[in-house]
């Protein structure tokens, strides 16, 4: 009989599945038709296929596996995986997310009004039920507002409205429209045990594309921007959404002295920002998560911040002529990259963070270094596009 405990890692991509397999574990995969990977498929031995919002099979299958051989913990990493493995965790009575904080992260509305309760978030917001819920708002509190669907993820149909002509055109019945907020954004990935929080890093977004809320960079430069407020307010939010194990997710704006609270998420930051941490702070969000979970000890030490930085490429749209870039052959410290312009592509607007055409990680010791890098890389990547006519 194996000694090793059993894991079941829900959605999982190929970097967070490779994660698990570095714990001492049995890994077994429970995900979606679509999301499965020829790697998966062809190194895991236990893969259950279930349709993630046919909730009654999902809790079927499980149970059957559960019964032939016990899981010890269930997690997951991606998005539409957090509310599945809370279900499974709160059903079967084992290690794993919160299902209570799993429903709150991935519903805007109800983090708005969890946050905004507790004055932890001072930002304007409203259910749209018909368009005379936007002009009553507008009408109250003015331009500029972002609309946005509750659930939505990748930036994807979120929008920032200007005058009313684009709010309406934007909306639609169910949609969050907020005021919005001022100031430099940040996201901050977050580390819990036992109801203890530790920040480990806060990254400077750029953002970008069609509508302008495209996240197309994250850096993590220094401790600069972690100060005593800052803790505060994050262990304020982690704690009204009930988190106290594992990894974190918190987008925020900062705005002088204030902080405006954005959205926040039970699994780590999304376009690899859990590699950034890692190559930065030197601490595996994924692996510690993985181990707590286990029941083995997890402990977050003092650690001096390098650098590193994610970009991807926001290119003109159209098809593409010619490339130039210098990923045949790179230096040590990019640590990471993607290119998917090559000749005769269809380069479309970025709209959300599923229209990327490439991008890459470089990590230095100090800023400085790190800016001198990307414009290294930078001076070596060149699209030529001709309008799609």
């Amino acid at each position: 009989m194996n000694s090793k405990k059993h894991i079941l890692l829900v959605g999982p991509t190929d970097d967070y599945y490779k994660k698990s397999l570095q714990c001492n574990a049995l890994v077994s995969i429970l995900t979606e038709k679509w999301r499965l990977s020829d790697y998966q498929s062809n190194s895991c031995n236990n893969i259950l296929i279930v349709d993630f919002n046919n909730i009654e099979e999902l809790i079927l299958v499980v149970l059957e596996s559960h019964k032939i051989h016990p899981f010890d913990c269930v997690f997951s990493f991606t998005e539409l995986g957090t509310v599945p493995s809370g279900i499974i965790s709160s059903m079967l009575d084992i290690p794993g997310p919160s299902l209570f904080c799993s429903l709150i992260c991935r519903d805007k509305f109800r983090t708005r009004e969890l946050t905004g309760s507790n004055l932890l978030s001072k930002i304007n917001y409203k259910l749209i039920e018909n368009q005379s819920g936007i002009i009553d708002f507008v009408e109250i509190h003015g331009f500029p507002v972002v609309i946005k669907p509750r659930d939505g993820m990748g930036s994807h149909s979120v929008s920032i409205n200007y005058n009313l002509h684009d709010a309406l055109e934007n909306y639609k019945e169910g949609y969050l429209i907020e005021s919005f907020a001022p100031g430099k954004e940040f996201s901050c990935e977050t580390f819990s045990i036992n109801g203890q929080h530790y920040i480990i890093a806060v990254t400077e977004k750029v953002l970008g594309g069609l509508s302008g809320v495209v996240e197309v960079g994250h850096k993590v430069v220094s401790k600069k921007h972690i100060d005593h407020s800052l803790k505060l307010w994050i262990n304020g939010v982690l704690n009204n959404i009930q988190l106290r194990d594992g990894v974190a997710h918190i987008e925020f704006k900062k705005d002088n002295e204030n902080f405006h609270f954005i959205e926040c998420h039970n699994r780590p930051g999304g376009d690899r920002i859990w590699q950034l941490v890692e190559l930065a702070t030197g601490f595996d969000l994924i692996r510690s998560t993985i181990n707590l979970f286990l029941g083995n000890n997890v402990q977050v030490p003092n650690f001096d911040n390098r650098c590193s930085e994610i970009v991807y490429f926001d290119f003109i749209s159209g098809i593409v002529t010619d490339v130039k870039h210098p990923f045949e052959r790179t230096p040590e410290w990019v640590r990471w990259y993607e290119w998917k312009a090559k000749e005769g592509v269809e380069i479309k607007p970025m709209t959300d963070s599923f229209d990327r055409y490439g991008g890459f990680i470089i990590e230095a010791n100090n800023e400085h270094e790190l800016e001198a890098r990307k414009i290294l890389i930078m001076k070596e990547v060149e699209v030529v596009t001709i309008e799609n006519i």
